[in-house]
């Protein structure tokens, strides 16, 4: 009898015991999240912190990494990151932005457990640009690619990585691009547009949102159309070759408790099947397109593989990775021609002196009137030398000194401009390379410049 007793009662309570295991939660979890506040992920992980407070009363808490399209974040995660409390936002753009960078790090480094959902990108303009639909935009570009003044996210990020795309397609090349990135992205890319004078800004669709309800941007049109974002035009595919999307997933610690796991996995196939979530997709024209964790490894294998194999593409048929310091050595060698020219006349009239003062103490004369004044050349030539040189440098300072420029900054700036690496600095100045690469950035923000190669072009104009 009490065999049967017992017997009753574990078939009755068992099944409740797996069903309260089963909905085990966190009571903590820490986003992080590579990029500014108001920014693509910051965006992403809003909707779900709403998510797991409101269903579950979880404390959710953002940790913002800034820096190197995400890949600071990845590091911090990887390395700092409580593995079995957190969770790291990840995507295109962190991907490519360590690709783009020859990051150590890797996103496959840590464990995918969910994609969440695709952004497409958008084309904007200020809303009083002379530039009033795509195709005057595409006609601009086509005609004069150097005047098209770009503002994106990071170096390598998913929206650099469709202006790639784009240049190839249209056979342009990367000494023709004049982009300026904002570390960290968000909503200051719109801000970037409306204020600086910029051309075009390219970002996902819900950074423009803010600047886009204040009437302040046009949309040219998106890289992908889909029932939520109808209403907006859709980028000719003559151009772009074909729809692209940015996505977004969450990672795990590679360290977290099998235990945990499990509990996150629940915790994200209950948001995806939510009701609330499915609507925010739709408020923010956000595409579902939700992955468990093993066809999401998959997918993101697949996707470190393609995506490197688009920068290879893009090296072979773009200038961008030209040496600058060979283009720099080569300049810098034009004005020294002329003196050795001369050196060189100098030397042959010598010789020919000493031939012809056989023929008498006249001829002798002339051509050493002849040899004063080729002398004279060579004097005004090497004066003239120096006064360029001595005036590019103060225009250099100049320079810097305009741009606000601190004592730092102008000591990094020097440095690039003889072709230094990051890390080459970081040694001669006994700082890391993490902080060259911020002054560096300080650097190309200040003078609206885009990169190394801006930066040695602008002075180089002198010498040339």
């Amino acid at each position: 009898m009490y065999k049967i007793i017992i017997t009753f009662l574990l078939i009755i309570f068992l099944p409740c015991s797996s069903f309260a295991s089963a909905f085990k939660k966190p009571s903590q979890i820490t986003i992080y999240i590579p990029g500014n506040k108001g920014g693509a992920y910051h965006h992403t992980a809003m909707q779900i912190s709403r998510f797991l407070t409101k269903k579950y009363d979880i404390d959710v808490r953002f940790q913002f990494v800034v820096g190197a399209g995400g890949v600071l974040a990845l590091n911090q995660f990887l390395n700092v990151a409580d593995p079995n409390s957190s969770i790291l936002l990840g995507g295109k753009s962190m991907m490519g932005a360590a690709i783009y960078n020859n990051s150590s790090e890797s996103i496959t480094r840590a464990l995918p457990l969910a994609r969440l959902l695709e952004k497409p990108l958008a084309l904007a303009v200020p809303i009083d640009s002379p530039i009033k639909t795509q195709q005057d935009f595409f006609n601009l570009l086509e005609l004069e690619p150097e005047a098209i003044k770009w503002v994106g996210g990071s170096a390598g990020a998913a929206d650099y990585q469709f202006i790639q795309r784009l240049y190839i397609k249209l056979g342009l090349t990367n000494n023709q691009l004049n982009y300026f990135s904002v570390p960290g992205g968000g909503n200051q890319v719109a801000t970037e547009l409306i204020e600086t004078g910029y051309t075009v800004a390219i970002s996902s669709i819900d950074e423009f949102n803010d600047a886009l309800n204040a009437k302040k941007l046009r949309i040219l049109g998106l890289s992908f159309i889909n029932s939520s974002n109808a209403h907006l035009p859709l980028l000719d595919k003559r151009y772009t070759e074909g729809e692209f999307v940015d996505w977004h997933g969450v990672f795990l610690s590679p360290n977290i408790n099998p235990e945990i796991k499990t509990q996150f996995t629940h915790l994200f196939a209950t948001l995806v099947a939510d009701a609330n979530w499915q609507q925010a997709l739709i408020d923010n024209m956000w595409l579902t397109r939700y992955l468990e964790s093993d066809p999401f490894t998959q997918f993101v294998t697949e996707q470190q593989h393609y995506v490197k194999s688009q920068f290879d593409k893009m090296k072979k048929v773009s200038l961008m990775y030209t040496d600058a310091d060979e283009q720099l050595r080569s300049v810098m060698a034009k004005p020294y021609r002329s003196a050795i020219y001369i050196g060189l006349v100098c030397i042959l009239l010598c010789i020919f002196i000493l031939v012809l003062r056989f023929n008498g103490s006249e001829r002798e004369r002339a051509l050493n009137e002849r040899l004063s004044q080729a002398n004279q050349q060579k004097r005004e030539a090497e004066q003239e030398l120096a006064e360029r040189v001595h005036g590019v440098s103060g225009h250099i300072n100049d320079e810097f000194t305009k741009w606000q420029l601190t004592k730092a900054e102008k000591e990094v700036g020097l440095l690039l401009l003889k072709g230094l690496t990051f890390k080459e600095i970081a040694e001669v100045r006994s700082k890391s390379e993490r902080t060259v690469r911020q002054q560096a950035g300080a650097i190309y923000a200040k003078s609206s410049l885009a990169n190394r190669n801006d930066l040695a072009a602008y002075f180089l104009e002198d010498l040339m």
